[in-house]
């Protein structure tokens, strides 16, 4: 496809672009539009963290009174069951916060509005790993020599996509290097 040739419509629905965001990208640039959904995405993020982190503080408040009050009755077991929970809570609010790193990426792609290509055959897959001694999978796209993070609902259009198509087409992908987050893509021949 030259550059000029129409976006196709079902990458535009699964990657959420407008025909105006790739002409820009396909000139350089990131639209506006494309900084505004960063943005948006980031900040829906934060709003998440900062109020879960609210709702929990009452929850620590309550568990130490009651380790305080156990420890105080000379119950030392019960207190040690209760500071080892609060224990366990913050470290859990602590990777929370440390995760808030994929929220600055957003935010420094916007700020830096830089983006990259990548051109390969597409192939949705799926990575296994451990988190807290279990097994996840994680959805990923395939192109070229790089796998990109996608959400369940871009895996499975893509896998929907894909199979509407009599051979697996080549495209090229745009996407924000720090949050490896996709701003389009378009089928090249």
């Amino acid at each position: 496809m030259s550059p000029t040739t129409n976006p196709n419509p079902d990458l535009m629905r699964i990657f959420d672009f407008t025909a105006a965001d790739l002409e820009a990208n396909r000139a350089g640039k990131m639209s506006d539009g494309q900084k505004q959904q960063l943005l948006h995405i980031a900040q829906s993020q934060k709003d998440d963290a900062g109020c879960l982190i609210w709702l929990m503080t009452p929850g620590y408040i309550f568990l130490a009174c009651i380790a305080l009050q156990a420890f105080g009755s000379g119950n030392k077991t019960y207190a040690l069951i209760f500071v080892g929970v609060i224990t366990a809570l913050l470290f859990g609010q602590a990777a929370m916060l440390y995760d808030s790193h994929y929220r600055n990426h957003l935010e420094t792609d916007v700020v830096v509005s830089e983006f990259e290509q990548v051109q390969g055959l597409l192939q949705p897959i799926i990575k296994k790993s451990w988190y807290r001694a279990r097994q996840i999978e994680n959805e990923y796209l395939r192109i070229g020599q790089m796998d990109i993070p996608i959400k369940k609902s871009v895996y499975k259009a893509l896998q929907g996509f894909l199979a509407t198509q009599s051979e697996v087409p080549t495209c090229r992908i745009y996407y924000v290097p720090k949050s490896l987050q996709i701003i389009a893509a378009e089928i090249v021949e």
